[in-house]
């Protein structure tokens, strides 16, 4: 268990990074302001459950306390039971990048994981040279390093794209890298604080960055269908599902996997500007039976939002979010009911 932890920065320690996107990439540096770090600290009994996810979970668009995880520990909290969510989600879905980030995030004894995904996570591309993606791995060059001695497992082959992809040579880069990072949490926190002060003092929050409905773009099916081609062939053949059954099963931490919900934009066999009808019904049929194989908890979130529930074709809106939030606090309650009864077996077979 790490033993310190820095002032939490991001709306309260709430989020791991900034909205709408990252100021800071360090991962070390972003958990350690986190709200899992001090309840770690300071809660050690109480039950923790991590969410990992891509923007859409992030809340990207409403703030923090709008966020499905947050409304689940506010519930959580009324009902006295002894437990919080904690986001980790973080923008651009990528599920190596969401390994690395659980990875880290076991050190503080997770009891149970969420893992809500789309299709979009399964991207079969590697290594991600889009912006974002690309600089939380040049961030993290230690924790990539030991992912690449110990790759997560149904991750190996992007893995080893990544060994073979040559890294930059300057030896003073990393450096670099945490001083740059060091000063943009600094200024990062001025500016939480800039933005809490009002709050606190009465004044109303504003509006949260990309909160603005986006009207669906017109667009080429056919553009779509080859897209998919080249991005999505194989996206079965490596997944994080697997690191998340061995988790489970050599850890005990309780796993949901939970398919969330897409917005529909039809055109002629294309679901959106995403996905096919096609690419969605083959995903539905597969991603259930494939938790389930795997000893992991599934919810099925697809068709539960109404269109006026998102911004655009994957964000939802703050009443979407307490759609989810109420659809999983059933399937949340069972997993923390398994959580009680793994603690209480291990205490029973503990020396007195």
């Amino acid at each position: 268990m790490p033993t310190w932890c820095l002032p939490p920065v991001f709306e309260g320690g709430q989020r791991l990074h900034s909205s709408p996107a990252p100021r800071v990439n360090w991962l070390p540096l972003a958990l350690r302001q986190h709200q899992l770090c001090w309840h770690a600290a300071l809660r050690p009994d109480e039950m923790r459950v991590i969410v990992l996810g891509s923007s859409a979970v992030f809340g990207l668009g409403i703030w923090a306390s709008e966020t499905f995880s947050a409304l689940l520990t506010a519930d959580l909290a009324a009902a006295g039971v002894d437990a919080a969510v904690f986001n980790l989600a973080w923008v651009n879905p990528y599920q190596l990048r969401d390994a690395i980030i659980l990875r880290e995030a076991m050190a503080f004894h997770p009891d149970a994981i969420i893992y809500p995904l789309t299709l979009a996570e399964f991207v079969h591309v590697a290594p991600n040279l889009y912006g974002p993606p690309y600089a939380f791995f040049a961030s993290n060059r230690n924790v990539v390093r030991e992912m690449l001695a110990d790759p997560p497992r149904g991750l190996e082959e992007p893995v080893q794209r990544y060994a073979a992809f040559p890294a930059r040579a300057d030896a003073r880069a990393p450096l670099l890298e945490r001083l740059r990072d060091l000063g943009s949490l600094t200024r990062a926190a001025a500016g939480e604080l800039g933005a809490v002060l009002p709050t606190a003092l009465g004044a109303p929050p504003g509006v949260p960055p990309g909160s603005n409905r986006k009207p669906a773009a017109p667009y080429d099916c056919e553009e779509v269908m080859a897209k998919q081609l080249r991005h999505f062939a194989d996206w079965q053949s490596w997944n994080i599902l697997a690191e998340l059954e061995a988790l489970h099963r050599e850890t005990g931490v309780e796993v949901m996997v939970v398919y969330w919900p897409l917005a529909a934009n039809p055109s002629g066999q294309c679901f959106s500007a995403r996905f096919t009808y096609q690419d969605m019904a083959d995903f539905g049929a597969w991603i259930g039976p494939e938790a389930s194989r795997r000893g992991l908890a599934f919810v099925d979130l697809h068709d539960q939002l109404a269109d006026d529930d998102f911004f655009d074709s994957v964000h939802v809106t703050a009443a979407g979010h307490r759609k989810v939030a109420e659809r999983l606090r059933a399937p949340l309650d069972a997993m923390l009911e398994r959580v009680r009864a793994r603690r209480a077996a291990a205490a029973s077979q503990s020396p007195p």
